[in-house]
Order: C-alpha cells, then sequence, then structure tokens
C-alpha cells in the first residue's frame, strides 16, 4: 500500500497544486487579482509596526514562547477593539486566544465539536475553507444556497438540510466572496435556529474591517443563547494588510479555550512573539484602517462602473471587504474565462466553482484589495475588461 492509500479521505483527495511539473516552459507575467492580500505584493510594514518591531527587537522575551494565550498587551486591545465596535465586553483572560492566523484558528475552532460523519452547514457561496476544513477531520459539509442576488440567508434552505447528523453551521460575515452583510433579521434568524437545534456557530469575521456605504455589522455570539455556543474567528491580515504576521484570535467561551489548550499541546506556543507586537500596533492605529478603506472604496467604485460596461457581466457592488464576485454565465463557465484571462489580459482571478458548488460554477472572484499602485492595478482592469468585450461568442 502506497503513502497516498494510507492518508485518510480529507487529505488524500486533495492536493495543493504547488508541486507541479517542473521545467514546464516559462509562463507569461500576470497581475495577481486572485490574492486576498491588502496590496499585494508591493505594500510594506506601516510606519507604526515596523516601529513597534524594531524596538521590540531589543527585548530578550522575544526570542522565546510567549504566554499560551497570547501576549496580554494584544489581548487588552483586542478586548478594547470588540467592545468599540459590537458593544460587547470579553475578558481578555478567559476568551481570546491568539493564533498564528485565523485559518488555523478556524481548522482548530471544529476540532472540540465534530466527529468522523458528522455534518456542517455551509453557506453557498462562502470561503472555500468552509467545505475543506470539515472534511479534513472526517465530517461532511452540507451547502446551503444562499437566496437571490443579493445572497440572503434562507432559513428554509437550512431547515431543508438539517438531520440528527447535524452539528455545526459555519458562518463568512461579511461573505467572502460575496462581500455580503447579512442583515440584522437574517442573522437573528440564523442564531434562533442554531439555539433551537442546539448546533455550534463557526463565524469567520475576517472582513469584517471594510464596511461601506455606512452598513452595520452585529455580531452573533452577543446574541441571546449564542455566546456559549459560537466561536468566532478573527485576523489582522485583511483589514491592515498583515497576512506576513500570521496573527489571528478565536474568541470563545472559557471552556473551548481551556480544553483546546488542553488537548493540543502545539497551541501552547502561540503566534510569534514579535508578530503579535506588530499586530499590536496595528490594532491600535485607527489611521491605517482609515486610509486604506478611503483607498478601497474608491477603487470598489470605479472598478465596478468599469465591470457594469462590460456586455455579458453581472455585478453586484460589494457591501464589504475587498473583492468582486461576477456572474460570467452569459459568457461561459468561470473555468473557460479564467483561462482566457491569463491567456488574453495577463490577469489572474478566482474560480468560483471553489466558493460554492450551487452558486459558484459560472462565477468569478476579483480582488480589487490586490496591487498597492494604482497604476499597474488600473492597467490590468483595462485589460481584462477589453478582453472580456472581445470574448468570442458562443
Amino acid at each position: 500500500m502506497g503513502i497516498e492509500e494510507r492518508m485518510t479521505a480529507g487529505f488524500r483527495e486533495k492536493r495543493s497544486g504547488l508541486f507541479g511539473t517542473a521545467g514546464a516552459g516559462a509562463a507569461k507575467p500576470v497581475t495577481n487579482l486572485a490574492s486576498a492580500d491588502l496590496f499585494y505584493p508591493e505594500m510594506p510594514f506601516p510606519p507604526s509596526v515596523r516601529q513597534a518591531i524594531a524596538a521590540a527587537l531589543e527585548d530578550p522575551s522575544m526570542a522565546h514562547y510567549g504566554h499560551p494565550l497570547g501576549r496580554i498587551s494584544l489581548r487588552q486591545t483586542i478586548g478594547k477593539r470588540l467592545e468599540k465596535k459590537y458593544g460587547h465586553s470579553v475578558n481578555p483572560d478567559q476568551h481570546i486566544l491568539v493564533f498564528p492566523g485565523s485559518e488555523l484558528a478556524m481548522q482548530v475552532g471544529m476540532l472540540p465539536f465534530l466527529e468522523p460523519g458528522d455534518e456542517v452547514l455551509i453557506h453557498d457561496p462562502g470561503y472555500l475553507a468552509n467545505s475543506i476544513d470539515p472534511q479534513a477531520v472526517g465530517a461532511v459539509p452540507i451547502a446551503v444556497p444562499l437566496k437571490g442576488e443579493s445572497f440572503c440567508l434562507d432559513m428554509a434552505e437550512f431547515e431543508k438540510r438539517l438531520t440528527s447528523r447535524t452539528k455545526m453551521v459555519i458562518l463568512t460575515y461579511p461573505n467572502n466572496p460575496t462581500g455580503t452583510i447579512y442583515s440584522a433579521e437574517e442573522l437573528r434568524d440564523l442564531c434562533r435556529f442554531v439555539v433551537r437545534h442546539d448546533l455550534i456557530l463557526l463565524c469567520d469575521m475576517a472582513f469584517d474591517d471594510y464596511v461601506y456605504d455606512d452598513g452595520k455589522l452585529l455580531w452573533p455570539a452577543a446574541e441571546p443563547g449564542m455566546w456559549e455556543r459560537t466561536v468566532s474567528l478573527f485576523t489582522v491580515s485583511k483589514g491592515w494588510g498583515l497576512c506576513g504576521l500570521r496573527v489571528g484570535y478565536m474568541v470563545a467561551d472559557t471552556p473551548v479555550l481551556d480544553a483546546l489548550l488542553g488537548r493540543i499541546p502545539a497551541l501552547m506556543g502561540g503566534a510569534a512573539n514579535i508578530a503579535q507586537v506588530g499586530a499590536e500596533a496595528a490594532l491600535r492605529d485607527d489611521r491605517l484602517l482609515e486610509e486604506n478603506k478611503r483607498r478601497l472604496e474608491i477603487r470598489r467604485n470605479s472598478t465596478y462602473e468599469r465591470l457594469c460596461r462590460v456586455p455579458g457581466l453581472a455585478v453586484t457592488l460589494p457591501q464589504a471587504g475587498f473583492q468582486f464576485w461576477i456572474d460570467v454565465s452569459q459568457l461561459g463557465t468561470g473555468t473557460e474565462v479564467i483561462r482566457y484571462l491569463k491567456e488574453n489580459a495577463q490577469v489572474l482571478v478566482n474560480n468560483g466553482a471553489a466558493f460554492g458548488p450551487v452558486n459558484g460554477r459560472d462565477r468569478l472572484r476579483l480582488v480589487f484589495g490586490c496591487v498597492n499602485e494604482e497604476s499597474i492595478y488600473d492597467k490590468a482592469i483595462d485589460r481584462l475588461c477589453e478582453a472580456l468585450k472581445s470574448y468570442p461568442k458562443r
């Protein structure tokens, strides 16, 4: 039996795509509008973050393991941010666990609650890890289609897919890839569904820093009956453009964090101390978010206007985050259009099928937060639009 046959199904069926055939020839350079890495690849550390990290290098403690929950000053800063933003206080010593990235926090957050064969309700479209991570532990993701072109939560669809094996709901809020902000009524209906059926809610709030047009977010964990059954995930990667620091954090009731730290010794090291120092400096610097939001809002509006002028595209203006969810069904499948754009516009975007088997097949995700240099971004959008205007007719 080979090594692949010895893997569990959750791993055997997935591949990263990083180990392709070497020496296949140099590809044409492309502009990456597929990576949700803010102003990638040119934007450096902001001055406040750079200064904090430089000063911390003189601190001997940076070379050693940190507190298992994360640096206390960072957790306190996180607690103040959450209370200011959502009006709900958390205890930094009891309810916050710092991780080396919210991606890891997401998968670890499932472990206490899922066993092989358990089912997890995931909205479609939604973040691709929502389906991948449950499978890695032997659970079964169940796609629940969102409603209409506003991508609303439809509780009738959730109820139809509920079985005796359902243990968890995963919510990406705001939605990635659609940029949707679910209404307060939708979210409260979902919370009542979770409480009524005694489920766990894993709530990924990675894009909560950029909300446009005076939109408001509601934190599900603060709703009645939800604190003890919600695991919330946040990150400094998206809002502050600090993906390279790999700092995210989980907010949950004390028994959840206690069980995780007791069961998984590898978590006891936490995120690197020096990275946490940089993350704390960013969280304290509100000007960074304000400046980034101004840039992103201008890009969002101008890109939307340009995309809307391309025949055959259906585009929704995102309410949050920095990605567009584009319907290309009048032109071709997502796979076909992506290949065409890479070859003819030298632009890389995401295949919508990765974000939802029901609502993603004929969609693309375009990340308008990519690329720091405005002229490079503008030229990439120009090439994309012109190429799509010339897309071969069916």
